[in-house]
């Protein structure tokens, strides 16, 4: 099966992060300034729990944010996925089998609406890592942010192992990115769907190091 590697944009209304974002139980605008940890906050994959703890949502969430709009079909974000309606009809089948799904309130600080659309949030059933051992090596670098060297840890090769299966996979390691089938996520394309860069497996270590550097460096 051959996939596509879907890596958040950053564009209008598709931000690096999510300003002030906050994913609650209810409308909270005081969730903006204080921190809350929900079992459900936690990643599905861990050694720590079991995964379990992390699939308990409630009914529906709300994502508090200091954002006046965001404009995405589908963004990789808070361990899981957040999709618009017209995403979800279109992943259907994919969300059915492998995320529990439920719906989702994107509200600025005065409780509004700010999508155009009605929204989900999608957590996957498990993650698992997708690279190929013996294709991939990761090494820590030097590299400046800011006048200042850090070490960070990166790509030196990479490649997709060969046994993954389902339309869409929820990698583990993997900071922002999905993996689509291409037949998937040429569908996904042409209906004119916003928030991801599409990248081949040749073009994705090169972006992905580079993104990491670059996340360092605006959080700085």
């Amino acid at each position: 099966m051959t996939y596509v590697l879907g890596m958040n944009s950053v564009d209008k209304g598709s931000p690096v992060s999510i300003k002030g974002g906050s994913l609650d139980d209810q409308f909270a605008p005081e969730s903006l300034e204080t921190e809350h940890s929900y079992p459900w906050h936690k990643p599905v994959y861990s050694v720590h729990y079991p995964p379990e703890e992390a699939l308990d949502l409630p009914s529906e969430l709300w994502l508090n944010t200091g954002e006046r709009a965001l404009e995405f079909d589908i963004r990789v974000d808070f361990h899981g996925l957040i999709l618009s309606d017209p995403a979800v009809d279109l992943l259907a089948e994919p969300l059915a089998r492998h995320f529990k799904s439920v719906p989702l309130n994107v509200v600025n600080r005065k409780g509004e609406p700010i999508t155009r659309h009605k929204m989900t949030y999608a957590k996957p059933l498990q993650q698992q890592k997708v690279w190929d051992q013996a294709k991939t090596v990761q090494v820590d670098k030097d590299v400046v942010i800011r006048f200042f060297p850090v070490k960070l840890r990166q790509f030196e090769s990479f490649g997709l192992r060969r046994d993954l299966e389902g339309d869409m996979v929820y990698p583990f390691g993997l900071d922002g990115t999905l993996l689509m089938k291409s037949e998937t996520a040429e569908a996904f394309q042409n209906a004119g769907m916003r928030g991801f860069n599409w990248v081949d497996q040749g073009s994705f270590m090169d972006i992905y190091n580079d993104r990491l550097v670059r996340a360092l460096d605006t959080s700085g």
